[in-house]
């Protein structure tokens, strides 16, 4: 063999950090409560769902499964990465007394390799990041530096501040709400009623 395959200079081998992305969300949103008195805390959970628009199969669909139907095959799909695993979550925020009403902010998912991960942002947050209606709500972010950067836009965004308002103010509705609910036992103590 007369040639000699030469890779010097083409490879990166430095390292990088390649903390997992859900793991890197975590951190920041693990602020939140902190930074909010305990009123609004932030989840990154693992998410079973769709994250980009799809379409369904219709009628069309259900003909193409009974068969006699010519579809095109792009042999090109069975080329290239194989195997690749995705990892998605979600990520977003609630009040610990309201838990079952949350804002979910964006979804992430992202390969084996951990990064490029794609972030798929609620439009309402894109608009604000971007300043321009129907801006692309899909980013993909090429390492960590990038992934908390857009984070923390998401954070001091006018949307996500605003939410953070509303959670704030349905917390003190139920605070109130159950400071004004007087439990069978405590009007018992108070001699109004007799629960025997």
């Amino acid at each position: 063999m007369e040639r000699k395959l030469d890779l010097n200079g083409k490879l990166d081998f430095s390292d990088i950090d390649l903390t997992a992305p859900n793991k890197v969300v975590e951190q920041i949103s693990n602020q939140l409560s902190e930074e909010t008195n305990g009123i609004i805390y932030g989840e990154v959970v693992p998410y079973g769902g769709h994250i980009f628009s799809y379409n369904t199969k219709g009628f069309a669909g259900l003909a193409a499964s009974l068969g006699d139907v010519e579809r095109h095959v792009d042999i090109q799909t069975t080329l290239g990465k194989q195997g690749e695993e995705y990892q998605k979550y979600e990520f977003y925020l609630h009040t610990p007394l309201r838990k079952q009403y949350k804002y979910r902010i964006c979804y992430l998912q992202y390969g084996v390799g951990n990064y490029p991960v794609k972030v798929v942002l609620e439009q309402n947050i894109a608009n604000d990041i971007y300043s321009e209606m129907n801006s692309n709500y899909i980013i993909s972010c090429n390492n960590r530096s990038e992934l908390e950067d857009l984070i923390f836009k998401i954070m001091y965004s006018k949307r996500i501040i605003s939410v953070m308002q509303e959670l704030i103010r349905i917390n003190q509705i139920e605070r109130e709400q159950k400071d004004e609910f007087i439990s069978p036992e405590e009007l018992a103590e108070e001699n109004i009623i007799d629960i025997d």
